[in-house]
């Protein structure tokens, strides 16, 4: 199935936009380090880690079908994108099949005059085919190689169709239903963003 198909099909009210957790309706956002901590140190990194990865594992399975959906900006002009340590999505998923699913326009707010495109792509593959230690790695700060993943990430797990998207020090985990996200606010509750705790304790108030 395609990634357009089953975006239409099961993720239909599902909005691939910053800030992916308040554009979403059944969403749940996880602090990735330890509070404030100084992300400058080693100890930080190994929380990040840690957490990033249960995650990520609570979710995908190394054979379970899956997408990962990269959006790189493109400006207009003779503005020099390049940013030293950055990777687009396509560069480091060169050895695979991509494919371009759509192009969004970027305006300006004030003047209402382009500006650039958001470019979406998409890989489909299974957690075995891929390093997602690495590349959660680069999302999330704690690569060996001190480079960086520069395009917004959307992991997608087809069977459970939750959506996976870490984003500065946070992660956001979005569902199309409620019952799905369930689990995940049982069994890393210690971990939700203070800052949105009420609001996501008032989404699952009522779980057994």
């Amino acid at each position: 199935m395609s990634i357009l198909h089953f975006i239409n099909e099961h993720l239909p009210n599902v909005i691939f936009e910053s800030p992916f957790y308040y554009n979403n309706e059944y969403s749940i956002r996880f602090e990735l380090g330890p509070p404030d901590s100084n992300i400058d140190n080693n100890t930080y990194y190994n929380v990040v880690r840690e957490r990033i990865v249960a995650l990520f594992l609570a979710i995908f399975t190394e054979n379970h079908p899956m997408y990962i959906v990269g959006v790189s900006y493109e400006a207009l002009g003779d503005l020099d994108g390049y940013i030293e340590g950055a990777i687009d999505f396509r560069q480091y998923s060169a050895a695979h099949t991509i494919e371009n699913l759509l192009n969004k326009e970027d305006m300006d707010e004030e003047t209402l005059e382009l500006t650039g495109h958001d470019r979406f792509y998409s890989l489909e593959c299974t957690p075995s085919n891929i390093d997602y230690i690495d590349i959660l790695g680069l999302l999330g700060g704690f690569s060996q190689s001190g480079s960086y993943l520069s395009s917004r990430i959307y992991f997608i797990d087809q069977q459970s169709q939750l959506v996976f998207h870490i984003y500065d020090r946070g992660l956001d985990i979005v569902s199309p239903t409620k019952e799905v996200l369930v689990y995940l606010y049982k069994e890393f509750n210690d971990w939700i963003l203070d800052y949105d705790r009420k609001e996501i304790d008032k989404v699952f108030k009522n779980i057994s």
